[in-house]
């Protein structure tokens, strides 16, 4: 399946199905099997503005992040933004 993450550390969990046990939820994954980092922004900045006046994005935090990077106002992303949006970099 599928799993969308935002930048972080995250640990790998092991469920053994083998001896009947259901792999069903957390608390089924007991063994630690290694480490993921997802370099990229975490998913978890909420900025709120007013229309007519600056708007900073501030402490913007993830893995990997670089000079450079940027984002971008979108109604969804991949998808064509807000007419007069701009990138921050």
């Amino acid at each position: 399946s599928i799993v969308v993450a935002g930048g972080a550390d995250y640990a790998l969990c092991w469920c053994q199905s083998a001896d009947g046990s259901v792999c069903s939820g957390p608390a089924n994954f007991l063994t630690r099997a290694g480490a993921l980092t997802v370099q990229g922004p975490r998913v978890d900045h909420d900025v709120a503005c007013v229309l007519g006046r600056g708007c900073a994005i501030t402490d913007f935090r993830g893995v990997g992040l670089a000079d450079g990077d940027q984002v971008r106002i979108l109604l969804v992303c991949g998808q064509a933004g807000l007419p007069g949006s701009t990138s921050t970099g």
